[in-house]
């Protein structure tokens, strides 16, 4: 299997003057259209234990996602209901080799957050 390198990218943080690094990486992930592979590029973040992609953005892509969130599970974070699930991915610029992980899909489906571009409400 081939060995992934990603470029780190980085940005400075006006307020302390910390350089921010990120790695971000590339992945087809598998829809429910019979199986096909839709791009889209992930955060790497090396102290999370959970992948996160709002709900919306999955429905969205069409992505598979339980339709009933996850009895009394709530995003510490952003206190939005959970939908536990798992990703399909391949990674763009490696062979084929498909990964499955596990997901949470935060926040309604049917809601898009108000402040993105060309969202009502």
């Amino acid at each position: 299997m081939s060995r992934p390198e990603v470029p780190l990218r980085d940005r400075k943080l006006w307020a302390t003057g910390d350089v921010l690094l990120r790695a971000e990486l590339d992945l087809l992930l598998k829809d429910n259209n019979a199986g096909q592979w839709k791009a889209d590029t992930f955060l790497v973040d090396s102290g999370t234990e959970m992948t996160t992609m709002p709900a919306w953005l999955a429905k969205k892509m069409d992505l598979p996602m339980p339709r009933k969130a996850a009895t009394g599970a709530i995003h510490k974070q952003t206190r939005l209901e959970i939908r536990a699930g798992l990703l399909r991915a391949r990674i763009i610029g490696l062979d084929g080799t498909e990964f499955t992980f596990p997901c949470f899909f935060p926040g309604d489906p049917d809601a898009p957050p108000k402040n993105l571009p060309g969202s009502t409400g």
